[in-house]
């Protein structure tokens, strides 16, 4: 019985909106499957790793049947995207039946009953703002988050809603970043930590469209994402989250400013990392007649000088910083030029940028 009948790219791209979320070593071997519900022409595709879910709805169903059922979500994948162009049909029952051109394939069908599908808490906060306005943000702050770290509440965004104002931070011990945006329709508080996962899957999910609205909602322990037909749920990380607002300078008392060419900056970097240490991946940055100039070294006694023109405003100035940390904070906006602001070589530097006047991205030094 045909459950599905599309074209080849009209079938793969919800596939691969779902697909992300699929773990590759799943600790739930049911976690491995693609849940397909089609209701008429309606078909709903599901996939959860027990933590967060995705689901999004497609109009590709063939005839008036209700029919549940699931399978291998990378299997199914890797099959339509290998399919030549042309429709393709897909039959449920003992085993999942792909049909396209004079191609046939049978895949291992899963008691639907057995997927684990995490249930909706209601939301005690909410909020809309607009996709592409949150994707640009998100991709601006998340290189900061922490990977694998022991303090857990360091491996996600934090999310603070308080008004229309929704603040975004993200460290991982030794940078921070932090924006702000304005949300319609805000109701209720919240402070939650968004898991990474969930972070990185927005940033291909979400459109970069301001004219496409996210539907955002916090419950005690739970997020949800809205947008388009597609429905993102996740557990949020419970701990007790840094207090961003003392490790952010104020930058109207730091005394030395330079506003230097973003892109000059970073392919300068880039060069100087080459020959970076690989334990110790220290630059040092000496700040003075309208320069920035960047030394590093290795232990091979091998070394790199660059010179980067800008405009500087303070006292002659030498700090370290990790070069990687540094690459990736001027890798993270877009704008044509950044500022930068020191106090000493023992405080942390701060990065702004005139495109977003709430960014902040604050740089712990390193001891030279």
């Amino acid at each position: 019985m045909a459950m599905i009948k599309a074209e080849r790219g009209e079938l793969l791209r919800p596939l691969q909106r779902v697909a992300g979320v699929v773990p590759n070593k799943p600790a739930l071997a049911m976690v491995a499957n693609v849940l397909i519900r089609q209701e008429g022409a309606e078909v709903t595709l599901l996939t959860s790793d027990i933590e967060m879910q995705v689901e999004t709805k497609a109009t590709i169903g063939a005839g008036r049947e209700n029919t549940t059922t699931a399978t291998s979500a990378r299997k199914l994948v890797e099959l339509v995207r290998a399919l030549p162009d042309g429709d393709v049909v897909i039959e449920a029952g003992k085993q999942l039946q792909v049909k396209a051109g004079k191609s046939r394939f049978k895949l291992q069908a899963v008691p639907a009953a057995e997927f684990p599908i995490m249930s909706e808490d209601k939301p005690t906060a909410t909020f809309t703002v607009p996709a592409g306005k949150l994707r640009a943000r998100l991709k601006q702050i998340e290189v900061t988050m922490a990977v694998s770290d022991l303090r857990y509440y360091l491996n996600g965004m934090l999310f603070v809603l308080a008004g229309n104002e929704l603040t975004l931070v993200a460290t991982d011990g030794h940078r921070l970043s932090l924006t702000r945006l304005e949300t319609q329709d805000a109701k209720g508080k919240a402070r939650h930590v968004v898991p990474r996962k969930v972070i990185s899957e927005l940033g291909k999910l979400l459109p970069d469209d301001d004219d496409e609205l996210v539907q955002v909602g916090f419950a005690d322990a739970q997020v949800s994402f809205r947008f388009g037909s597609t429905r993102l749920v996740s557990k949020v990380i419970v701990g007790a989250y840094p207090d961003y607002d003392r490790v952010v300078p104020q930058s109207d008392r730091m005394t030395n400013r330079m506003v230097v060419k973003r892109e000059d900056l970073s392919r300068s970097l880039m060069r100087a990392a080459i020959l970076a240490g690989e334990k110790l991946r220290v630059v040092e940055v000496s700040l003075g007649d309208g320069s920035a100039k960047l030394a590093v070294a290795n232990q091979d006694a091998e070394n790199a000088e660059e010179t980067v023109d800008g405009e500087y405003d303070g006292a002659p100035l030498t700090i370290g910083f990790n070069i990687d940390y540094v690459i990736d904070a001027v890798g993270s906006v877009g704008d044509a030029a950044v500022t930068l602001r020191f106090n000493d070589a023992l405080s942390s530097a701060l990065m702004t940028v005139e495109s977003d006047p709430t960014y902040r991205h604050v740089l712990m030094p390193t001891r030279l």
